[in-house]
C-alpha cells in the first residue's frame, strides 16, 4: 500500500481516496466534488456528506479490491 501524502497533492478528478482528519484520526473515503452543495466543501463521501477542503491533512490511494475466485 502507498504511504500517506500531503493533502495538497490529492487528486481533484473525482478519484476515490482515503483521507485522515489530523485531530481525531478519523479516516474517510472521499472524492473531489467540483460543484459542492456547500461552498468550499469539496470532499464528498459516497453516501452524501461533504467536507471542507481544509479538514484533512493527508491522503493515500485506495488499495485494489480483492481478487475473486473464478
Amino acid at each position: 500500500m502507498s504511504e500517506w501524502q500531503d493533502i495538497s497533492t490529492a487528486p481533484h478528478d473525482g478519484t476515490d481516496i482515503l483521507v485522515i482528519e489530523p485531530d481525531t484520526h478519523i479516516m474517510l473515503v472521499v472524492g473531489w466534488d467540483d460543484e459542492p452543495p456547500i461552498p468550499f466543501a469539496n470532499w464528498a463521501t459516497l453516501d452524501g456528506p461533504n467536507y471542507h477542503a481544509w479538514m484533512f491533512s493527508h491522503w493515500m490511494p485506495l488499495p485494489p479490491p480483492p481478487e475473486t475466485a473464478p
